[in-house]
């Protein structure tokens, strides 16, 4: 068989084709996740969140700790060790939302420091801890490897 333009024309758009195919098909099967399902109600009132990580900073930073393999010490700033308080603390993990869950704590007086005692799966994790003491709202995230 003797190769000429019309064989070279056809063979280039048979390679190409079949390049944006497979970049189709991969395309479509790639898992894409939302950060969350609610996203829209949530920039509604992100103002809110706006002041309470203004007062998080103002407050201090949070030191998240791995003490053994199921557990995870949280250890607010001081400021914060005033009357009780209640902490929402969600572990995100970017890379599969299947690995998230949320933890609720409530921090009598005194108290700043926070225990979970679950399995986590080592890795990057996102933790984001909101919550309320004194009546004044705080939001902290927090980027680490547990």
């Amino acid at each position: 068989m003797k190769f000429n333009w019309g064989t070279g024309i056809v063979i280039a758009l048979t390679l190409f084709a079949s390049g944006i195919l497979y970049v189709v098909y991969r395309s479509v099967s790639e898992k894409v996740e939302l950060v969350t399902e609610d996203y829209y109600s949530q920039e509604l009132v992100y103002q809110d969140r706006i002041d309470e990580i203004a007062r998080g900073k103002a407050a201090g930073e949070v030191v998240i700790r791995r003490k053994a393999e199921d557990t995870i010490e949280i250890e607010l700033p001081e400021k914060i060790s005033g009357d009780a308080g209640t902490y929402s603390i969600h572990f995100y993990k970017p890379d599969n939302s299947n690995l998230d869950f949320v933890e609720e704590i409530k921090l009598e007086g005194g108290q700043r420091l926070m225990v979970i005692e679950r399995n986590v799966i080592p890795g990057k994790w996102l933790v984001k801890i909101s919550g309320m003491t004194n009546q004044i709202s705080y939001y902290w995230e927090v980027n680490t490897f547990l």
